[in-house]
């Protein structure tokens, strides 16, 4: 099924502290519509510039959701705070991708899904780095975190990224690739995917980056599983990839939404959450 360009939507994965405000800006100087004015400066110390305060409300319900149960309570009420959850993250997705063609946000992994339903074609970019940089990071903004905790979060972006970007298609940006001006490969492969210019990717990278990559120190990871998501990830950002067939089959003819796979809501778990 050929993709309508107009329904298509970009979605950059990240699990924070990864680059993504600066790949969002330097997309956006290129033309990319984020549904809001692309940022001159940002405070980098709190992060979660160029969002929507739609997408973040959307992702941080489909995360409620998740972590109350990965799939649908069987009973009640757990099933009906599950599904209130689930129903407000989809009017917000909603809202979001009608307003902005590329969207970010900390657990969109978790969104992307029903971006279909909604009559939507999601496209992923993933912004990743190493673990130990992110934590170190994180771990100043989220001080009662534990190392335990960011690494499960960053683990289960990741792993889904990864399933996402085979699915959909999309590519992947290392924060090192990002900050370095010798390396452009990235940019060749985000413009594939996006269409945007490379020459102007590269251009507004150049002019924002304000100073050489610092090195970074080796952080202990005490968790290998970490170290296998991000070479899973990594080993994908060389490329640019195009929608599977399997995406592509079960992408609805004219973008129409996609049905519901799961049971209707009964009268009585309407009324309760009304």
């Amino acid at each position: 099924m050929p993709l309508d360009s107009k329904r298509q939507r970009y979605f950059i994965v990240t699990a924070g502290r990864t680059g993504s405000t600066l790949l969002a800006a330097i997309m956006g100087d290129a033309g990319a519509d984020f549904g809001m004015p692309v940022l001159d400066d940002w405070n980098t110390a709190r992060g979660g510039s160029m969002e929507l305060s739609e997408v973040r409300l959307a992702a941080n319900y489909f995360r409620r959701a998740f972590e109350r149960a990965p799939r649908k309570p069987a009973l009640p009420p757990a099933r009906w705070i599950w599904t209130w959850n689930r129903s407000q993250g989809k009017r917000n997705l909603k809202r979001a991708l009608d307003k902005a063609v590329y969207v970010k946000a900390v657990n969109m992994d978790l969104a992307i899904p029903y971006s279909i339903k909604l009559g939507y074609f999601p496209r992923v970019i993933v912004s990743y780095r190493r673990f130990g940089p992110f934590a170190l990071s994180y771990s100043q903004m989220l001080v009662s975190w534990s190392t335990e905790t960011m690494a499960m979060d960053y683990d289960r972006i990741y792993r889904n990224a990864v399933l996402q970007l085979y699915a959909y298609g999309g590519c992947a940006v290392n924060y090192d690739d990002l900050v370095d001006r010798t390396r452009t490969e990235w940019a060749r492969n985000l413009a594939e995917v996006t269409g945007l210019s490379v020459d102007a990717l590269l251009e507004s990278r150049a002019r924002r980056l304000k100073s050489a990559p610092r090195e970074e120190r080796l952080f202990p990871v005490s968790d290998e599983s970490v170290e296998r998501s991000f070479a899973a990830v990594d080993a994908l950002s060389g490329h640019a990839w195009p929608p599977s067939p399997q995406a592509l089959r079960n992408w609805a003819p004219e973008g129409e939404p996609r049905l519901e796979t799961e049971t209707e809501t009964s009268p009585l778990e309407r009324t309760a959450r009304r």
